[in-house]
Formats: C-alpha cells, structure tokens, sequence
C-alpha cells in the first residue's frame, strides 16, 4: 500500500481537512525534534519549537504552492522558527551539555561511546551557527546540498562547500579533543 505523498496530504489540509495536519505531525515529529534539539540544545525548547513550527504549517497552510517539496517548506518554517528563538534569546546558540542526558541514548551503549557522542556534541556547538546548521542538515537531517541550498537562500556550490568547511572543523575539533 503506497503512502500518500506529503504534498497529496498538503492538500488535503489547505482544502480544509484538519486531519491531515495530524499526518504530517506524526511524519515529521521525530525528525524536526531531533533537529531542534541539536540546534537548539535544550529538550523543552525543542518541543516548544516542534509545536509552533506546526502551528505555522496550519497558519499559512495556503501559502504552500506546492512548486516545492513539503520538506524542504517545513524546515524553511523550522529555520524561520529557530532564527525566531536565537533572536527572542539574544544569543546564537545554547551549550548541549546539560540536555545530552535528555536525548535517550540506549541502554546498550557503553560509557565509552556515550562520552564520545557528548563531545561530538560539544565539538558541533563549538561551529559557527551557519556551519552548525549546513552540517546538522546535511548529515543528520540528511538533506542534499541543494535542498539546503533552496533553504538557506545560498548557492548549492556554497552550501556544499559551507558543509565541507563545517565538517573539516569538527574533524579538527574532535582530533583535538582525543576522539
């Protein structure tokens, strides 16, 4: 049995059926919280972020054309969400150290690997917001550099290259670190 296409399900919503906004959420949910908590470094924030994105998806649900794919509108509404937040906080970014305990990591890891995931985090804190961002999309988020390209507003050359700056210093980063 196909699923339906997100834009199929975007339709739906802009023609009024409310039903299919719980489609989305439930699709994206995990994703776009997964991204936030990164970005943002705190579990609540996260969550709170989640809620208005989606707010904001039902709010200007007739702005969507469709000419895109519905991913990459929801993280453009994600990024607009964040810059929202790092705008209403003054600051760019939040340290992940006392919020990496909150991401449930599994019983089956070992002390090890749990420290090593923590300083992956605290070397990906240490990036410039962009690179932050590029690098989180790219690999965690897994979006192609032209999607990110679309996203930021930038070239898809530069995002690929913002990307390979980004991840050249966390390499650094995590070389200096022992890992």
């Amino acid at each position: 049995m196909d699923q339906e296409k997100d834009e199929q399900i975007m339709s739906k919503l802009q023609q009024g059926e409310t039903q299919a906004l719980g489609l989305l959420f439930e699709r994206y949910k995990t994703i776009m919280l997964n991204y936030f908590i990164r970005m943002a470094g705190d579990y609540d924030t996260a969550g709170d972020l989640l809620m208005t994105v989606f707010e904001r998806v039902f709010k200007y649900r007739m702005s969507y054309s469709g000419q895109s794919k519905f991913r990459s509108w929801l993280f453009q509404i994600g990024n607009n969400v964040l810059k929202d937040y790092w705008r209403k906080q003054k600051r760019e970014s939040r340290r992940l150290d006392e919020t990496t305990e909150a991401i449930s990591l599994d019983a089956d890891i070992s002390e090890e690997q749990q420290m090593k995931y923590k300083m992956l985090h605290s070397a990906l804190e240490q990036l410039p917001i962009n690179e932050k961002n590029r690098v989180t999309l790219h690999y965690l988020m897994e979006m192609n550099y032209e999607e990110i390209a679309a996203l930021e507003g930038i070239s898809t050359n530069a995002a690929r290259i913002s990307v390979h700056r980004g991840l050249k210093k966390l390499n650094e980063l995590l070389k200096n670190s022992g890992i």
